[in-house]
């Protein structure tokens, strides 16, 4: 049976906060059962210490000089064949742990490509996802979305991974190249949902 929901986690140098957000992923095991891993990018300052006494060799691995999109793609074959859906997560940002499951129940139903919904930076800013009405035309600019905490269909990665040349915005050429093979084919089915609210590190 596969994974409702895997997390993948990158992170270099976080030492200082690894823990923390170690924690943060095996409440959301605990209370949601589902899974994750994390990538470190060859971390020089104990992070990869901590990690190797936190996590399973399962649920760990480190590639040296990684750029983030290396680090997602590897997360990436080592669980999409056994996920429903896949998502990305920095040290440092959480989700609401009660919404997040309650956005769970809701993607049971309808098992959308793509579930989004918003970022909270600080009390006082916000990111919200773009309204679903408009992704049909959405072309070019930001990402409609903030990818951090985004539910991805992990089966919109075969043969789709993020190009490891870039070193920003790759993220952006993914669903740029998504959205093109989409006019070819399939429309792409999007849901917008509350109860998936990111907390990004400050």
């Amino acid at each position: 049976m596969k994974n409702r929901l895997t997390i993948v986690s990158t992170c270099l140098n976080e030492s200082s906060s690894i823990q923390a957000h170690v924690k943060h992923l095996k409440d959301l095991a605990h209370f949601l059962s589902v899974n994750y891993i994390v990538v470190d990018g060859g971390s020089l300052d104990g992070t990869h210490e901590i990690l190797t006494k936190s996590l399973l060799h399962s649920k760990y691995c480190q590639l040296h000089h990684s750029s983030i999109y290396r680090a997602w793609n590897h997360g990436i074959r080592a669980v999409a064949e056994q996920s429903q859906y896949i998502s990305f997560l920095g040290v440092g940002d959480y989700y609401d742990i009660d919404r997040l499951s309650k956005a769970l129940v809701a993607i049971d139903s309808s098992l959308p490509d793509i579930a989004y919904g918003d970022a909270i930076f600080s009390s006082t800013k916000k990111s919200k996802g773009l309204p679903v009405e408009r992704m049909a035309t959405w072309h070019w600019g930001r990402l409609p979305f903030c990818h951090s905490g985004t539910l991805f269909s992990a089966s919109l990665f075969h043969n789709n991974l993020f190009n490891e040349e870039y070193k920003i915005a790759g993220d952006l050429d993914w669903l740029l190249r998504l959205h093109n093979a989409e006019r070819k084919n399939t429309a792409l089915n999007y849901m917008y949902l509350e109860d998936i609210r990111v907390y990004l590190k400050p």
